[in-house]
């Protein structure tokens, strides 16, 4: 990692995405809607607003938990209460940032991977028409011999002969059948 993503590098550690189904009753679904459009929470987390209620639910269980664990008594003062509350908001922030860094680091993956399948697409596909090039060089030479030892006799056409090309090392004349082929198209409207 590079910059800035060093220091959140932790975040990560051990870190998956699990896709869960839940069955909730619709009422109890009404009532988180509504809690998400009355904080605003649409706006800010979009569909992730769901999960800022799931992790309040969660951190409001472990609370519950640690206090049992710590002895403390069930009805805190309202300070504390309150306090409690913007750590639970928080955590539940926390973990909805967590969880988007997460997936945007997963889709970057892909991006690169996408990225780099591209880059070398685009360079066979270079390679590929320098080679087209360098052929049609060779047939616009060819043409350009052709034309020069043709005879001008009133009009006349010449005979039509199909020009050597040479074909590179290594192909085993594919080039050249190849070239015959375009060169007959071409030569087969001047007749």
């Amino acid at each position: 990692m590079a910059g800035g993503e060093e220091q959140y590098a932790h975040l990560f550690d051990g870190v998956r995405a699990r896709e869960v189904t839940l069955r909730l009753l619709e009422e109890t679904y009404e009532q988180a809607r509504a809690t998400i459009a009355a904080q605003g929470w649409d706006a800010d987390w979009g569909d992730d607003a769901y999960l800022v209620i799931f992790a309040h639910g969660l951190a409001r269980v472990r609370d519950a938990l640690r206090q049992a664990r710590a002895g403390v008594a069930a009805k805190p003062t309202d300070e504390l209460g309150r306090l409690r509350g913007e750590w639970m908001a928080s955590e539940a922030q926390y973990a909805v940032m967590k969880f988007r860094a997460y997936t945007l680091t997963e889709e970057n993956k892909r991006l690169k991977w996408s990225l780099t399948a591209c880059e070398r697409q685009l360079a066979l596909a270079e390679r590929r028409l320098a080679l087209f090039r360098e052929e049609a060089r060779a047939l616009k030479a060819a043409l350009a011999a052709r034309d020069q030892a043709a005879p001008i006799d009133g009009g006349a056409a010449a005979p039509t002969a199909e020009p050597t090309i040479a074909t590179r090392p290594g192909q085993n004349g594919r080039a050249d059948h190849w070239l015959r082929r375009v060169w007959r198209r071409l030569t087969a409207g001047e007749a």
